[in-house]
């Protein structure tokens, strides 16, 4: 097994615990989706297989986000093509993006007026809390035996990749409340590059910076040297936004962390990467940038669209900033080519992983969700089931085949040709734009790399996180990223008791810590003198009570 696989085989952050039957579900001769029990197929159904997957006409009721974009969901090339492929009717109950979240929370809390499904992304406290109180289906049952598309494809990542997808939607109680929408891509998981003004660099005689010490010369030319040339010094050497991603990205050349600030220790259990020696030292590179005038103190209270504002005015005054691509920058401008991914390590002596390349495992996400309320839930399970295979996957994002995207000729090269990646589509329809193909990318799905990899390579959305990935691969070797990866904690599985008083704790200790990461830098709070003080009050405030609640989800998928 190589590294990578190694390593995403011992990140399995879920708990895959010993499914236990619950009585008062599936109790329409459907099948009990919880597990236990005898399965028996819904009567309406064709055996998996068919070229349609209902008997007769079945009609279903979906909850979901209206998209701005899509012109009409009872019209829509991708609804017919569900409609047709299940023999059902689907009936929107479509909500404004606005409050469609707080209204699908009150018909759930509320348990009446529910549809036959919830078709949008919950996070796993919603999930747990609606599934344990029986307002969603368990679809247990229903994923080991009537998957036609969706299982098989998990069943293949984890023979690829060693994920095993079942380890993180199966919930504490043993049981599966979604359905998956798992989307593998290179490009996801760098999700934040530092991007640097290269025509500074080379007006400074400097190459792209390759460590830390190297950045804060580089940062000292840009504000030193008139880098903008207007005889002015109004240079902006590194800026970001109110809690924006470069305290991250550099965060993680002195501590590696995954989700929420989780990191693992030296004797492998978990703590707060906020308590370490590593997190002090990030403080006291970014007090240095801050007491050097390289980091505005703008970039601890301007929203993203003031930083935006700055990156695109008439005169370029930032020589560096991070995002997920060069996008930030007006498209067709020379200044969007003038930038330069700089992925830079901590020092020359630095291990893998401690650098800007902060990279972050995909991981699946439930989207769909069958409530108690449905007469036929295998039936909704299998149109998700649908939804997952690849034609459908695609679909749901580009379009119909041969009409909204093309299948590339042979000579065609894909962005990520350099990865082995063939071309696999030719965009026709450009994202974003009004139309009535798909559903913008809002259904379950199951999209791996060769998809996201497979753009052809005149799709320029993409362009300038191809470009860097290129850059990164050609200067550390196609090994880099598997290089790079080390132990981190992506996602754990909670019990419910335990997500309620997660989140107690989480949310003031969160503002406790970033407040004091802003008076560590800018000099309101000395940071040698005030260090204790600061762990005592994050004791004082049960961080320790919050260790011991990751360390036990930790330890239930360390015993599996």
């Amino acid at each position: 097994m190589n590294n990578k696989k190694r390593l995403l085989a011992i990140m399995l952050v879920g708990a895959m615990v010993i499914m236990a039957s619950l009585s008062g579900c599936g109790d329409n001769g459907s099948g009990s989706g919880a597990a236990g029990g005898d399965y028996v197929m819904d009567e309406v159904l064709n055996p998996l297989g068919s070229d349609v997957i209902c008997k007769e006409p079945v009609t279903l009721e979906f909850m979901m986000s209206q998209s701005g974009q899509v012109i009409d969901y009872d019209t829509n090339k991708y609804t017919l093509e569900v409609e047709r492929k299940g023999n059902v009717d689907i009936k929107f109950n479509l909500l404004p993006t606005a409050d469609a979240g707080t209204k699908i929370n009150l018909t759930l809390s509320s348990g009446t007026n529910l549809p036959d499904v919830i078709n949008t992304n919950l996070d796993y406290a919603s999930i747990a809390t609606y599934g344990e109180a029986g307002s969603f289906i368990p679809l247990n049952t229903y994923y080991e035996n009537s998957s036609e598309y969706l299982v098989p494809q998990m069943e293949k990542l984890k023979e690829d990749t060693g994920l095993d997808i079942f380890d993180y939607i199966t919930m504490s109680d043993g049981n599966i409340y979604g359905v998956v929408r798992y989307n593998e891509s290179l490009q996801n998981e760098i999700p934040h590059l530092l991007w640097i003004n290269k025509l500074w660099l080379d007006k400074a005689g400097l190459e792209v910076p390759k460590t830390l010490d190297e950045f804060v010369v580089a940062l000292k030319a840009f504000k030193t040297q008139d880098a903008n040339g207007n005889g002015k010094q109004d240079e902006l050497p590194v800026i970001d936004y109110a809690n924006g991603p470069l305290m991250e990205v550099i965060e993680n050349a002195f501590v590696k962390t995954g989700m929420e600030q989780i990191t693992i220790a030296d004797d492998g259990s978990l703590t707060m990467a906020y308590m370490t020696e590593g997190y002090r030292e990030f403080l006291k590179y970014m007090k240095l940038l801050y007491d050097e005038g390289l980091l505005d103190k703008t970039s601890f209270s301007q929203d993203s669209g003031t930083r935006k504002t700055l990156l695109n005015g008439e005169t370029t005054r930032v020589g560096v900033f991070a995002a997920t691509s060069t996008s930030q920058l007006t498209a067709g401008t020379p200044r969007r080519e003038n930038h330069e991914y700089a992925p830079m390590f901590l020092d020359n002596t630095a291990k893998p992983g401690y650098s800007t390349f902060r990279y972050m495992q995909t991981m699946p996400d439930l989207a769909y969700f069958i409530t108690k309320k449905c007469e036929h839930p295998e039936v909704a399970f299998r149109i998700a089931d649908y939804m997952c295979s690849e034609e459908m996957t695609v679909w749901s994002r580009w379009g119909e085949k041969g009409t909204d995207w093309l299948v590339p000729e042979e000579s065609t090269e894909s962005m990520y040709e350099f990865l082995g990646y063939p071309a696999y589509l030719e965009p026709v329809l450009q994202w974003g734009s009004s139309q009535n193909s798909h559903w913008q990318n809002a259904t379950p799905g199951f999209r791996r790399t060769n998809i996201s990899l497979g753009m052809d390579s005149s799709d320029t959305s993409q362009e300038s996180k191809a470009f860097a990935i290129k850059e990164l691969y050609d200067r550390y070797g196609k090994d880099f990223v598997a290089d790079v990866i080390d132990e981190r904690v992506y996602r754990l599985v909670y019990t419910t008791e335990e997500l309620d008083e997660k989140a107690d704790l989480i949310n003031a200790l969160d503002s406790y810590v970033a407040n004091m990461r802003f008076e560590f830098i800018t000099g309101v709070r000395d940071l040698d003198a005030g260090w204790d003080a600061y762990i005592k009050e994050l004791k004082g405030m049960n961080v320790d009570r919050l260790v011991d609640i990751n360390n036990a989800a930790y330890d239930r998928m360390k015993s599996k």
